[in-house]
């Protein structure tokens, strides 16, 4: 029995870890893509955990620069008419 309990502690813990480390390589490489001029970048929010909640700032950060850039160059537009 004491077998057995080991092993599914071991699982729930790389269960957690696993998990924790696919999400912030899936934020690494939305933000790259993002630095690099894709300003359509999200990232799935799949936690309520750390993870979840730096993907749910990457979202708010990647929705807040697209709205800025769009505001720029509506600016753009008025000053060059």
């Amino acid at each position: 029995m004491k077998t057995t309990r080991r092993i599914a502690v071991i699982y729930v813990i790389w269960q957690m870890v696993f998990g924790t480390t696919q999400a912030i390589t899936e934020v690494t490489r939305s933000a790259r893509r993002l630095a690099a001029g894709d300003l359509s970048q999200q990232v799935m929010v799949s936690s309520l955990d750390e993870a979840g909640e730096l993907a749910r700032a990457f979202n708010h950060m990647a929705e807040s620069l697209k709205r800025m850039v769009s505001d720029m160059a509506g600016e753009k537009d008025k000053l060059a008419a």
